[in-house]
């Protein structure tokens, strides 16, 4: 029952350490000494020494070995790389969530993917006083609804998630539609749906998000109320949300074929889009919608 305990003080501690030694090394103008870095963050040496040799283990550290000093490892840069790429996607894709918007008339979200979970990076709401609200940091699981097949699709699957599963409800109610579910529906079709799938009240649409190198690691989507967004305006909406995918996965780099649409240039350009305040949520700032 181990995994059930909860992380004691000392545990808590030790992890808060570990991060001011980094925020140390970062602030430091020349690599530091032990001695240097025990002082900088009120430790013990043998204290810091057991820290530094945990971090470097991770790669978030690295030692001289001729000058016994210390600097921020490599895979310290990967994550600063990771942070700039969300915010790279963030200012490519608003113009391209806004149009879409207008087009759709629905709530665009952009999610992206965090291991077995997804978290919503921005949305830009429906001008319906009834419509869809996603708030922006909300953490979904990768089991359930359009984003979740959407990248499990076109990405890794789930850990312990089986290629082929029998067909829930959902997928039936999709298929009797003319709408496509599962996994290999998906990569061919290029998007997956959701009807009321993951929320009662709520019908979503997503399509994958292609960076340079063909990976998949987030999805553009339109949800709004089923009784206003079901099958017929999902059609409708499908060609739009892949055409916009595209448009930001090009962004990225992208330069292969989107699946479903057999000629780029045979679909319509989406319309400028005005810039309103305040009608994007990003960070912690959000507003309720109308019940749905």
């Amino acid at each position: 029952m181990r995994n059930n305990v909860l992380p004691d003080r000392n545990s808590v501690q030790a992890v808060e350490r570990a991060a001011d030694l980094l925020f140390a090394l970062a602030a430091a103008p020349a690599a530091p000494a032990l001695r240097e870095l025990a002082h900088a963050v009120g430790c013990s040496t043998s204290t810091v020494l057991r820290l530094l040799t945990a971090l470097e283990k991770k790669g978030l550290v690295e030692r001289d070995p001729l000058t016994r000093r210390y600097s921020l490892g490599p895979r310290v840069h990967a994550l600063a790389s990771a942070r700039s790429r969300g915010a790279d996607l963030y200012a490519r894709a608003l113009p391209h969530m806004r149009a879409l918007r207008d087009q759709s008339g629905e709530s665009v979200v952009l999610q992206v993917r965090a291991g077995d979970q997804h978290i919503c990076l921005a949305q830009v709401e429906s001008r319906h006083e009834i419509r869809r609200h996603v708030a922006v940091g909300q953490v979904f699981p990768l089991t359930r609804g359009a984003t979740a097949l959407v990248l499990r699709a076109f990405g890794e699957p789930a850990r312990g998630e089986p290629e082929d599963t029998p067909p829930s409800l959902a997928d039936r109610r999709a298929r009797a539609a003319g709408l496509p579910r599962g996994l290999a529906a998906v990569r061919a079709a290029g998007y997956a749906v959701s009807l009321e799938e993951r929320e009662p009240g709520v019908s979503a649409i997503a399509a994958p998000i292609f960076d340079a190198h063909g990976a998949v690691w987030a999805a553009l989507v339109v949800s709004g109320p089923a009784q206003r967004f079901g099958p017929t305006r999902m059609r409708a909406v499908a060609t739009p949300l892949r055409t916009a995918a595209l448009a930001i996965s090009r962004e990225q780099g992208y330069r292969g074929a989107y699946p479903g649409l057999a000629e780029e240039a045979g679909h319509p350009r989406l319309a400028s889009a005005p810039t309103a305040p305040g009608e994007v949520r990003r960070g912690s700032r959000a507003t309720r919608s109308a019940p749905q």
